[in-house]
Parts: C-alpha cells; sequence; structure tokens
C-alpha cells in the first residue's frame, strides 16, 4: 500500500510540472539520492528533472550549495515584494 500511495502522489507532481512547465531539482543529504532515483524512474523524468545534488559532508553542502540558496532566497524575497 505505501508504495502505491507513493507512486500516485509521484504522478500528480509529474502531472503539476508538466502543466506549469517547470523542473525539479533535488539536494539530498541522509537520503543519498533516493528521492532522485525514484523520480528518474518514471516514465517522462526527462520533461520535469532537471539534475540532483547528493552533498553528504556540510563542507559539501556549504561548497556546493549555500550560493544557490541564497540565491533562490533573494529571488523570493524580489518576487513577493510588493504582494502585501
Amino acid at each position: 500500500m505505501p508504495g502505491l500511495v507513493c507512486k500516485q502522489t509521484l504522478q500528480k507532481i509529474h502531472d503539476k510540472l508538466t502543466e506549469r512547465e517547470l523542473m525539479l531539482v533535488t539536494a539530498e543529504s541522509c537520503t543519498g539520492g533516493l528521492i532522485a532515483k525514484v523520480i528518474t524512474d518514471m516514465p517522462g523524468a526527462s520533461k520535469i528533472f532537471d539534475r540532483g545534488f547528493v552533498t553528504y559532508s556540510n563542507k559539501a553542502k556549504m561548497d556546493l550549495l549555500w550560493h544557490n540558496i541564497r540565491y533562490l532566497w533573494r529571488r523570493i524575497r524580489a518576487n513577493c515584494d510588493g504582494d502585501g
């Protein structure tokens, strides 16, 4: 039963991303890339999955992800300005 629920949820995510023409990026640590694996096992994954990062050590997280996280938060803040 959990596998079916997971597949149904992933299909909903896949459909929404396809509908909105968005791509997914994952940043994983303790999951060791499992999320990316499950997503890329789905038919049509190349239409919705851009890339995945598995960064286990704190150094790797800082080296590979910190700059991108700061950039993302600046973009979110800029897009929300004026929304009241």
